[in-house]
């Protein structure tokens, strides 16, 4: 489905993209302090990961128009964008010297977002594909 109109795209695709940019976000922002000095996400890989999945959901999003390849898409991003800060977050949480900060909050925070986007998205589509099973005429 090719939509015409801004009207016709659900939120849930909406969100998806604010999650997406969230991510992208948190990966430019702190992601903890350690004596001092701040680290970015995109001073270890963990950054640069998430970014990535996350423009990739993007592009799963702009190719398919939030079909079930991008809720896929989304949800894949979203589980591994969760597992990647919860597991940056228990490392740094180890030390009584590091100290979170707002990037690696926001990480976690984009990926949650990502996948209730996406978990909202397949609702939709089978909400959608209910009401057209139901009348036909409607659609």
């Amino acid at each position: 489905m090719v939509y015409t109109d801004p009207d016709e795209v659900p939120w849930s695709a909406y969100l998806a993209v604010a999650g997406v940019a969230a991510v992208i976000v948190a990966a430019l922002l702190p992601w903890f302090e350690a004596v001092g000095s701040t680290t970015t996400g995109l001073e270890h890989d963990d950054g640069y990961i998430t970014a990535g999945v996350a423009l990739a959901a993007l592009a799963l999003l702009a190719a398919f128009e939030w079909e079930i390849v991008a809720r896929i898409g989304a949800a894949l991003a979203g589980v591994l964008t969760i597992t990647i800060g919860y597991d940056a977050y228990s490392q740094v949480d180890q030390y009584g010297t590091h100290e979170p900060k707002a990037g690696l909050y926001l990480t976690l925070l984009g990926g949650v977002i990502l996948l209730g986007a996406a978990i909202w998205g397949a609702i939709e589509a089978r909400r959608d594909v209910a009401e057209t099973e139901r009348d036909p005429a409607a659609s």
